[in-house]
């Protein structure tokens, strides 16, 4: 008798594929965040987090939503 992992078995269950996901709704909303780099553009990703009550691992994931690298010279 051979035991099969319960992942497995999921598999087998689920005919069609996954393609999208559900995903919890941003916290920081991009209108707030663009608003915020347009008045604040030299600002660091840690002066950002303390203004808009998140952390600073939010905030790179927002901007790296938006298309927006770090600074340049």
């Amino acid at each position: 008798m051979v035991l099969v992992q319960p992942t497995i078995q999921n598999w087998k269950r689920r005919v069609n594929s996954k393609t999208t996901r559900e995903t919890k709704p941003y916290k920081i909303s991009d209108d707030i965040l663009l608003n915020d780099v347009k008045r604040h553009p030299d600002d660091y990703q840690y002066e950002r987090s303390r203004r808009l009550n998140c952390s600073k691992a939010g905030i790179y994931h927002a901007l790296k939503r938006l298309g927006i690298s770090k600074k340049r010279p």
